[in-house]
């Protein structure tokens, strides 16, 4: 397996900050004094759209780099099950219990062959469509469990056809845009989204290698030169994109989206490098190791800090006051959900041990 990159923790780390920010913002809608705050707006997407965006090339991107030098289909869903599910369905329960003291009618009337929905993962995916059970995970999840699926065909495709594939990929999105006939939101589309997954596995694949030479070099002048270089070039294609007018680069907005993500992907990447300081790399260690924990409790937090004080009148120091509390609470609950999935799945690996074990005996 190869070393784990700092570049990633880093811009896992950034884009959880940018979710769960751009979600604590939303929420204060419902406050009775309107304070959302526009700051949260590019002129083309906005913080959540490149926080999820970039979250996608991330999933493609650490897939291929965590591999080892063979690929087994097995032991890769083996393992992706192991990462999510456990930790989702505890997750589940933490957050289903706030809800029925919350909401205790949410789910009145919605027949119970609906929860296998929620066993799969895909309850937020396709609340859309279906009634459900859903409480945690959002769509993403959903969306990511397809591409999880998908992912030995995709990866066969990224190293065997490339230029072909990559093509392919962009002529998916740009058609898919244009000719929307979906019910499901185009935002959740993983027609649409794998361009973005898609480009993280060219990155690991391609990209990545090229960098890593560019880390070995010992003269610090070329080495620092190819990262300012990176930095110039990947900078200025995220701001054209972030900013720009679309006037001068009219294509569909989810593909806009897509572009502002990959774009500001590489940018993290190369600005990660001067971002290494022990205070720094503390706060994205400790983000990129409890994203998804966070990633799965943060709306819930949202919900119930806003059902408390969506009757008050909230000065812009009560919101930031506010929103450290949100962080802090996020940020406990999100080590508490990861350490109890940690003891509940090693408890169960005892106990199974012990009941093979039980078994040879008793043979």
């Amino acid at each position: 397996m190869k070393k784990r990159l700092y570049s990633l923790d880093f811009i896992r780390a950034v884009a959880t900050i940018l979710i769960f920010t751009f979600h604590f913002n939303m929420g204060t809608e419902e406050a009775p004094r309107r304070v959302y705050n526009t700051a949260l707006f590019f002129k083309n997407t906005d913080f959540g759209s490149v926080g999820v965006s970039l979250f996608f090339v991330l999933s493609g991107c650490a897939l291929i780099y965590s591999e080892k030098n063979s690929f087994s289909i097995k032991q890769f869903y083996k393992k992706r099950i192991v990462a999510l599910f456990p930790m989702f369905y505890i997750a589940y329960i933490l957050c289903r219990f706030l809800v029925e003291v919350f909401t205790p009618h949410l789910y009145n009337g919605i027949p119970w062959k609906y929860f296998i929905l929620t066993v799969f993962g895909m309850d937020g995916f396709l609340s859309y469509r279906l009634p459900n059970f859903y409480v945690t995970g959002e769509w993403f999840l959903g969306c990511i469990i397809v591409f999880y699926i998908l992912y030995p065909l995709i990866r066969w495709c990224v190293k065997k056809i490339p230029v072909i594939f990559a093509i392919a990929i962009i002529a998916l999105n740009l058609y898919t845009n244009n000719h929307y006939i979906f019910q499901m939101p185009i935002i959740w589309n993983p027609l649409i989204r794998v361009m973005e997954f898609t480009f993280g596995i060219y990155c690991a694949q391609y990209l990545f290698p090229l960098f890593e030479k560019r880390a070995e070099m010992t003269d610090m002048v070329k080495k620092n030169a190819w990262t300012v270089l990176g930095l110039v070039i990947s900078g200025g294609i995220a701001a054209f994109l972030l900013w720009g007018n679309r006037a001068y680069f009219p294509v569909p907005y989810m593909t806009m989206v897509g572009l502002c993500g990959c774009s500001v992907f590489l940018l993290l990447y190369f600005v990660s490098d001067y971002l290494t300081i022990m205070p720094v790399k503390k706060v994205v260690v400790f983000l990129s190791t409890y994203s998804f924990a966070i990633y799965l409790v943060h709306h819930e937090i949202d919900f119930i800090l806003y059902a408390y004080f969506a009757q008050m009148e909230l000065s812009w120091r009560h919101l930031f006051a506010i929103y450290i509390l949100f962080i802090l609470m996020i940020c406990l609950l999100g080590v508490f959900l990861q350490k109890l999935t940690r003891y509940c799945t090693e408890g169960v690996r005892v106990l199974k041990q012990y009941c093979i074990e039980k078994c040879s005996s008793n043979e």
